[in-house]
């Protein structure tokens, strides 16, 4: 209850790089290692690419590894990822390792990680 108190008293915590104000420590403090330090605590499983959060993991292994669509709001009206998007994303699947095999190919496939 005292912690939720502080928010109202408006205590405030600044970040000790930047100046941004947070009002709970540990948002401050989290802001600190994952905006001003190179941390990467996320490693996805597929490829080893390594990621400062794990939205940032689960969003690449669904579009890179099981080639899920982007959202509908991050398409233009044809359906197309805008440019820069798109550009990542080559650069991203050049260098990336597929637990399956491409829908365009005809050679059959078995998953042995079931």
């Amino acid at each position: 209850m005292r912690l939720h108190a502080r928010t109202h008293r408006g205590d405030k915590y600044p970040c000790l790089v930047c100046g941004k104000l947070f009002n709970h420590m540990g948002n401050r403090d989290r802001h600190l290692k994952y905006v001003h330090t190179e941390t990467k605590d996320f490693k996805c499983e597929f490829c080893g690419k390594c990621f400062k959060n794990d939205g940032a993991r689960k969003l690449h292994t669904s579009h890179v590894h099981l080639r899920k669509p982007y959202p509908k709001r991050n398409r233009n009206r044809e359906g197309q990822t805008d440019r820069r998007r798109l550009k990542e994303r080559e650069t991203e699947d050049s260098d990336a390792v597929y637990p399956f095999p491409p829908s365009d190919t005809s050679a059959s496939f078995v998953n042995t990680n079931l």
